[in-house]
């Protein structure tokens, strides 16, 4: 009997991702040579039942990755563990794990003996795909795992695959988040900050929406920690927190190395250039 599929929940397919580059894993369709599906949650479910074993989601975005894969282990009636050093293999919202998966070469030898059709996703596994020993148990793993209808999906920016794997993992992009999310995501933070506080929103449309346009580029966590400040700080919502937002953002960009940040226009006040 199929385990049962794990939802996360979002709106109109807000989570958004297209295959960057499939790392010549063999595949019974030669899915690297075609174009993929437009639909994100058919390129990945695609992916998966075309024998790809091992997946990278590109992204430091966690929550957006396990939204993602959440549907995706939904849509196929699999299961869905995850997989974090401090807990070991675990089902989503668990607050314990599976004894002794916390090692990252148990956790491995675990989907191996299993026989549970699932997706198990593994968050910071990374630093440690350097370690042969790892990296050897995840490429069998791979290999074994489309026999079983199981996939081991990890997620993490830049991170760099040992030679030994780049011909069984497929890696996927998670683009930026669209508008939509960003809308739903300062709704949220407006329902969680008001059941805590008063909170006055005294926003125009036409502020509500270079609000949201400055936000464009943002990480969800990273809007998520503007938003909440902004709005905490004076228990108020307006115009004079879009400014606020241009200013952090350049904090932001300052203190990542990056060039130059220009804020967009429509500001109440334009934040000066960052140069550097």
């Amino acid at each position: 009997m199929l385990g049962q599929g794990v939802a996360t929940q979002t709106k109109g397919g807000s989570v958004r991702i297209a295959v960057r580059q499939l790392l010549g894993a063999p595949a019974p369709d030669q899915i690297g040579s075609r174009s993929m599906n437009a639909d994100p949650l058919d390129d990945l479910c695609l992916m998966v039942r075309s024998r790809y074993g091992a997946l990278l989601i590109d992204t430091a975005e966690e929550d957006r990755a396990e939204a993602l894969v959440g549907h995706a282990a939904a849509t196929m009636g699999l299961t869905m563990l995850v997989w974090r050093r401090a807990s070991g293999i675990h089902s989503p919202g668990a607050s314990s794990g599976i004894y002794g998966t916390q090692d990252p070469r148990v956790a491995l030898t675990h989907v191996m003996a299993s026989d549970l059709p699932a997706l198990y996703l593994f968050h910071g596994l990374g630093p440690d795909l350097q370690n042969a020993e790892v990296a050897d148990l995840l490429r069998e793993a791979a290999r074994r795992g489309p026999f079983h209808r199981e996939a081991i999906i990890l997620t993490g920016a830049d991170l760099v695959l040992a030679e030994s794997l780049r011909g069984v993992v497929g890696l996927v992009h998670i683009p930026a988040p669209t508008r939509q999310e960003y809308e739903e995501l300062l709704e949220h933070v407006l329902a969680d900050v008001s059941s805590r506080m008063k909170v006055t929103v005294a926003l125009s449309q036409q502020d509500r929406d270079r609000l949201l346009a400055n936000l464009s580029g943002l990480m969800m966590s990273e809007a998520g920690r503007l938003l909440t400040t902004a709005i905490v700080e004076r228990g108020v919502l307006d115009a004079r927190d879009v400014l606020a937002v241009v200013e952090a953002k350049r904090d932001l960009v300052q203190r990542d190395g990056l060039l130059e940040y220009c804020a967009p226009q429509g500001v109440a006040r334009q934040a000066p250039a960052v140069h550097g």
